[in-house]
């Protein structure tokens, strides 16, 4: 595992391209010292959860610090 200084902290699912683009735009708003390099984004649960994965064996071992969920996705 890397002790990846480029890992993002925050994970966004969203069926929605717009609503993933604006949630980015939102979050490089705020200090990228705090929350890193904006956001990983996935289209549904079972990539939200194969990215999970590939983060945790993969990247840098550490799970992110939030992940935000459409809870209304086909």
């Amino acid at each position: 595992m890397n002790d990846c200084k480029n890992c993002k902290k925050i994970l966004v699912l969203d069926d929605d391209y717009f609503n993933k683009v604006a949630f980015n735009m939102l979050l490089q708003c705020i200090d990228n010292k705090v929350l890193g390099n904006s956001c990983d984004e996935g289209s549904d649960g079972i990539e939200g959860l194969n990215i999970m994965e590939w983060k945790m064996t993969k990247c840098c071992g550490k799970p992110y610090k939030f992940v935000f969920v459409d809870y209304n996705m086909p």
